[in-house]
């Protein structure tokens, strides 16, 4: 929306601070992100808008004031009601003020990341900010320079599907935008490696045919997968780069499940049946493993298509209710909760395992005469926010700590009736769905205080354990005298190593090799971005390779028509030059880089 990005200009110049958003004069806000780290949860970005008057003011960033993060301890139980937070109002005047930052928790360095988003500032940064929580609730934000350099080669973007596992963090696709600027779409799927502190962007053409993606959503599954299994659904998938803000062209529909295995760079389409959700962007989705880590669950609310339809359709459940996907059945659940009013640009993060809070947002079904002429317009949530119970499938306004998810009881119904009836699409896929093992099925090593144990079963046991440990040791010894007998009166030729290895090499576990792209001379188009962005070195970075050997063990037939004993790799995809429009004098539109395989 054009006329937002003006009028956040307009507040910033006047340097207007803002009002606690939970006030009376409380009106909405929307486009935060959050992330929960440990006992707290922290909120940063997003507009807040309050009644001044007879007008509506806007404000650019939540908090007491412009640049502040927002904390709520998640360690006591509250209502949306009566929960109180903390303002962190110190952040640095250089720190770019965002709508929907990627926002995420390293577990390895102990830091909050916060790295792109729509910018309110025409010129974009690609600084990466950080701070480390202290317990309390604290965000002292500063620029991780170190952090900063190694990301510089990539965009930021706004509108990617971002998710994080206790290793990386990952973002496909996008958008480059700041100011009035939302129209340039990027192909990739960005990770960070929390292990490393490296950057790499991987080809997103496994996620559409297009390889573009915005306001899609992603969550990480952890019981799934050799390294965890992310999950792509939903959002827009335009044709080129040239992307249309809120116009819902080309989206995606919410009968195709995309997963992406970070452990061999592999991507598989798998379909959903049941109750599938209207397609829409601007959505939000959490997402939990059922207590025996048999299956996972999506929880998705929300969302918008474009402006003329989601006038006419206000009150369409499609998008008024809670849908629920749950994997590896591929089924979609409707919950039967439908909200009074739509809702779209808001955020959703699991808390307590078992609660879904939905912060902020706003109804897309108000045109743009409403939105900037009705005064009166308010949050019909109270602060904005509310809670969706994952177990009854209602709407409560209210945490509890001590929650814990398990399938709903229409979920598990199903299960009980259709065990093993999924179509898969691939077998490698399949595969990929063994559930892991659960930690609540660990047998209970406390014992009671108040019993005092018997030591005879452990003697007795102790004495059978011994004679019979004696009797096998004779065995053993008897056993080699034999067989040294024979292997003297016998010396047969070795046989020949299997697959060809010469005698005496040393037989390996699989390894991951790397290797150089070619250098940027052998590339008719050059992927670096501009100096004037980046710096003043023009060289590009040399990007690496991953090269999967395979093992000995005879392969399954390879998916998609690969060729057997091809190698199959995650072919990567490099960032190309902004738009000489947006950072220099000339015509010249984004060049696409090529795929190298």
């Amino acid at each position: 929306m054009l006329y937002t990005a003006t009028l956040c200009v307009l507040v910033i110049a006047r340097a207007v601070t803002c009002d606690w958003p939970f006030d009376t004069t409380f009106l909405f806000w929307f486009w935060q992100s959050a992330v929960v780290v440990d006992q707290w949860l922290y909120i940063d970005g997003g507009e807040y808008y309050t009644r001044r008057g007879d007008s509506i003011g806007l404000h650019t960033h939540l908090a007491l004031s412009v640049a502040a993060t927002v904390s709520i301890d998640i360690s006591q139980p509250w209502t949306i009601d009566s929960v109180s937070a903390h303002n962190n109002s110190n952040k640095p005047s250089s720190m770019p003020l965002v709508r929907r930052p990627p926002l995420w928790y390293d577990t390895g360095r102990n830091i909050v990341m916060e790295r792109g988003g729509w910018q309110y500032t025409i010129s974009p940064t690609l600084d990466l900010w950080t701070f480390s929580p202290d317990g309390q609730g604290g965000a002292a934000w500063s620029l991780n320079g170190l952090a900063s350099i190694n990301a510089s080669k990539l965009n930021p973007t706004f509108g990617g599907a971002f998710t994080a596992s206790a290793s990386s963090f990952y973002s496909l696709g996008g958008v480059i935008a700041y100011g009035s600027i939302t129209g340039f779409a990027l192909e990739g799927l960005t990770i960070y490696d929390f292990r490393t502190g490296k950057w790499s962007n991987v080809t997103s053409a496994g996620w559409q045919q297009s390889g573009y993606s915005v306001q899609s959503q992603a969550v990480f599954m952890p019981n799934f997968g050799q390294e965890g299994l992310v999950l792509f659904l939903g959002g827009d998938a335009p044709s080129n780069q040239t992307y249309q803000y809120e116009e819902g062209a080309a989206l995606v529909d919410f009968s195709d499940i995309v997963i992406y295995d970070p452990a061999i760079g592999t991507w598989y389409h798998q379909p959903a049946t049941g109750s599938v959700p209207p397609p829409r962007s601007e959505f939000c989705v959490v997402g939990s493993a059922s207590k025996d880590n048999s299956s996972f669950e999506l929880f998705v609310f929300g969302g918008s298509t474009n402006r003329t339809f989601d006038v006419v359709h206000a009150n369409d459940e499609g998008y008024l209710d809670v849908f629920i996907l749950s994997l590896p059945a591929f089924v979609w659940f409707k919950a039967g909760s439908a909200t009074q009013v739509r809702r779209s640009k808001h955020f959703c993060q699991l808390l307590g395992n078992g609660h879904m809070l939905v912060i902020g947002g706003i109804d897309p079904s108000l045109n743009v005469t409403q939105f900037i002429g009705y005064v009166n317009m308010v949050d019909p949530w109270t602060r904005g926010m509310n809670i969706f119970n994952m177990n009854s499938l209602n709407w409560t306004g209210a945490y509890s700590p001590s929650a814990t998810y398990d399938r709903p009881i229409i979920i598990q119904q199903y299960y009980a009736e259709h065990s093993s009836e999924t179509k898969w699409t691939n077998t490698s896929l399949a595969a990929l769905f063994s559930p892991k093992p659960s930690k609540t099925s660990e047998p209970n090593r406390t014992s009671s205080p108040t019993s005092k144990p018997s030591h005879t079963g452990a003697i007795a046991g102790g004495v059978i354990g011994g004679i019979a440990g004696i009797t096998l040791m004779m065995i053993v010894i008897v056993a080699l005298y034999f067989f040294c007998r024979r292997h003297r009166r016998s010396s047969p030729k070795p046989e020949s190593p299997p697959y060809g290895i010469s005698a005496g090499s040393v037989i390996r576990s699989e390894e991951t090799d790397t290797f150089e792209l070619p250098a940027a001379s052998d590339n008719p188009n050059p992927s670096e971005l501009p100096a004037a962005i980046v710096g003043d070195d023009p060289t590009a970075p040399k990007r690496k390779k991953r090269l999967h050997r395979h093992s000995p063990s005879k392969p399954e037939s390879p998916p998609y028509g690969i060729s057997a004993g091809s190698v199959i790799r995650s072919e990567e995809t490099d960032t190309f030059e902004l738009p000489a429009a947006i950072v220099g004098d000339g015509p010249t539109a984004p060049r696409r880089k090529k795929h190298v395989s």
